[in-house]
């Protein structure tokens, strides 16, 4: 899955879910630290990545994307990991869908 991670997401996550060969970019690499939540949309939507995030933000007030996935801070790395994998798995393509990490462990 190719992922865009919001600026709090753990680099542990991060490095989980690469380590199992899913591509994760973070926002402050490809876009302002301070980026709005609609800012990263438009750039997930524009080069097809899933966004990962800890916040309780309404992504989907900001028009179609590719999937939110809502990963809560207190979840270990390797249930990350796994449950990005179920979801990854159980759907064809996560456009328009929000889907809450934890739900999948």
């Amino acid at each position: 899955m190719d992922l865009i991670a919001d600026v709090h997401v753990k680099s542990a996550c991060l490095n989980a879910l690469r380590s199992h060969g899913h591509e994760v970019v973070r926002v402050q690499d490809v876009l302002d630290q301070a980026a709005t939540d609609e800012s990263v949309i438009e750039h997930a939507r524009e080069n097809g990545l899933v966004v990962l995030t800890n916040g309780d933000k309404d992504f989907g007030q900001f028009g179609s994307h590719h999937g939110v996935l809502f990963v809560p801070q207190d979840m270990r790395p390797g249930a990350v990991e796994t449950a990005v994998s179920r979801i990854e798995r159980q759907f064809d393509d996560l456009d328009d869908t929000i889907q809450y990490v934890r739900d999948w462990t």
